[in-house]
């Protein structure tokens, strides 16, 4: 990406760097925030009995640093609804702002900042009465797990928000993103979870797998079972995939047009919008798939877990696609759209190509997921334009 190009709307779009930080005191703060959440990451919900069953929605958990069951159960969710809400009352002119200024941006970025915290609460309420931990828990549990999910979403927000403030380098949001997607690679690859299959205990990780097929003189051990998985634990198939993936990613990437403006040439690349349209989408899916199995349906319009769903629910994949394309070109265009004020003819132009980028980003995400690269393709894909 070339320094001339508007930024990207992310969330908290708003720099308040303090310039009185040096680098190095950034970085130290940067690597302070990102071991926090992989902490929070990793520490169960205190009083949650152990989850036994599948969870369906750990290729949409991606999309915002979620893990199931953990601390860090909402990951940066509410900041994503947060910002798809401002962005729309901004949009719809409910909330007048122009954010050319400083002062309306510093506006537009703490209402992103009161609509997380909203989002936050309301979510860390809603989560344990919705059934999301099993049913009749008790009040006692209930409080416990609804305190844990409050005061850990609160300590997430801000750590976004002190990234953002200048107290760290990038964003906040996008460097847990893809601690998540990092967490997600490794434990694909070197889990020592169990997962028996065959008649032979296995471990999670796929390298770990591998190894056991080489040094077991179990006759249960076979290489096909490391080769392709036929359950959900990752495979090489999935880790070859990875690989084709991000090896797609980086290249279309880099696709640029170039447009001339005011008798010099302006080079924009297409998928300038970056992540944040693909985090938002799969928040707005993450959202569908839950009123769809609250209504008592049956359906799976989410990132596959693995082939056989592919060619067991083709309809649902299809919707999926659909949706996924459709989302990620309009949440571009909003992003695009709040930043323009006055409809110049090269700025209806940047609004089209960053339209045209989201729509291709869609595709490109849609189609990764059906690859099942390890860590999901909304990370994948977001990883690659956040790095």
């Amino acid at each position: 990406m070339i320094e001339d190009n508007p930024p990207p709307t992310y969330p908290y779009s708003t720099r308040l760097f303090n310039k009185n930080l040096s680098l190095k005191v950034r970085i130290i703060w940067s690597l302070v925030f990102i071991s926090i959440y992989a902490i929070l990451l990793n520490i169960p919900l205190i009083g949650l009995a152990s989850i036994g069953y599948i969870d369906f929605f750990s290729t949409l958990r991606s999309s915002f640093a979620s893990h199931r069951g953990s601390l860090a159960e909402l990951g940066v969710f509410p900041i994503i609804l947060a910002t798809i809400f401002v962005q729309l009352l901004v949009r719809t002119k409910a909330l007048k702002l122009n954010l050319s200024n400083e002062e309306d941006k510093d506006v537009y970025r703490k209402a992103i900042l009161y609509f997380s915290i909203f989002f936050g609460c309301l979510l860390s309420l809603f989560y344990p009465f919705l059934g999301f931990y099993g049913e009749n828990l008790g009040t006692e549990v209930y409080l416990l797990l609804i305190s844990q999910l409050l005061i850990s979403q609160l300590i997430i927000i801000l750590m976004v928000d002190l990234f953002q403030r200048g107290y760290g380098i990038g964003s906040g949001v996008g460097s847990f993103v893809f601690l998540g997607f990092s967490f997600n690679i490794f434990d694909g690859l070197f889990s020592l979870s169990p997962e028996p299959s065959g008649g032979f205990a296995w471990f999670r990780g796929v390298i770990l797998r591998l190894f056991q097929v080489i040094f077991s003189n179990d006759p249960n051990a076979k290489f096909k079972s490391v080769l392709y998985s036929k359950g959900l634990a990752p495979d090489l198939v999935m880790f070859f995939m990875t690989i084709i993936c991000l090896c797609i990613v980086i290249l279309v990437s880099s696709i640029k047009i170039e447009l001339e403006e005011e008798n010099h040439e302006k080079i924009k690349y297409l998928f300038e919008s970056s992540y944040l349209p693909i985090l938002q989408t799969g928040a707005v899916l993450f959202i569908i798939q839950n009123i769809i199995i609250l209504s008592g349906l049956f359906s799976f319009i989410a990132p596959p877990l693995n082939y056989n769903l592919i060619a067991a629910l083709p309809l649902d994949m299809f919707v999926f696609f659909v949706l996924t394309v459709f989302l990620c070109g309009m949440f571009s265009s909003l992003g695009n759209k709040i930043r323009i004020d006055d409809q110049k003819e090269s700025e209806q132009i940047s609004i089209t190509i960053s339209w045209l980028g989201g729509f291709f980003i869609g595709v490109l995400t849609a189609i990764t997921s059906f690859l099942v690269p390890l860590g999901t393709s909304f990370a994948l894909v977001s990883s690659v334009f956040i790095i």
